[in-house]
């Protein structure tokens, strides 16, 4: 898993009508932190568990409006190139749907409670499909997957620093 930070700097020019946008990103690993804990700790049930069904299947041409036009999230004949049986879903609709999740049952609702996000993409996602995500609180680092529950497969994992954790934990 590979954290990332973009950083964008907006310059104005000296004739004040135009800018220059500069962007660094700076990469971190995290990856072996939450798989060492996914496969070696007995870490048994999770504390906490959401289940969304994603019920629109146009979820897919909704993330279109973000500026990201992949065909792969569009056009059956470009997704079957790919070798999928239809379209699949952004990467970033599936982060989003296990963020909420953690939002909503570790966070009261709160999202400025949240730090820092890490997750590694495993598998694809339909739209229509099931999302369960699986929470685990190890003090202010909350670990999670994502599962799909038609295909029980896990396509999602990661971990979530949070800046304070409220004592209804």
């Amino acid at each position: 898993m590979v954290e990332a930070f973009v950083f964008e700097t907006m310059i104005a020019n000296d004739d004040s009508e135009s800018m220059t946008a500069s962007r660094s990103v700076n990469l971190r690993n995290k990856l072996r932190e939450v798989e060492h804990f996914l496969s070696v700790h007995d870490h048994g049930m999770p504390r906490s568990y959401k289940e969304w069904v994603q019920s629109s299947k146009v979820k897919a041409l909704l993330y279109r409006l973000s500026g990201d036009y992949n065909p792969l999230h569009s056009d059956s004949t470009v997704a079957a190139m790919a070798g999928f049986n239809r379209p699949i879903l952004h990467g970033l609709c599936t982060l989003g749907f296990a963020i909420r999740a953690i939002i909503r049952s570790v966070c009261n609702g709160n999202p400025t409670v949240v730090r820092s996000i890490f997750a590694r993409f495993l598998l694809h996602v339909f739209p229509g499909e099931t999302l369960i995500t699986e929470i685990w609180i190890e003090g202010p680092k909350i670990i999670y997957q994502t599962k799909v529950k038609e295909r029980n497969k896990v396509v999602l994992l990661g971990c979530v620093m949070l800046n304070h954790i409220g004592s209804s934990l």
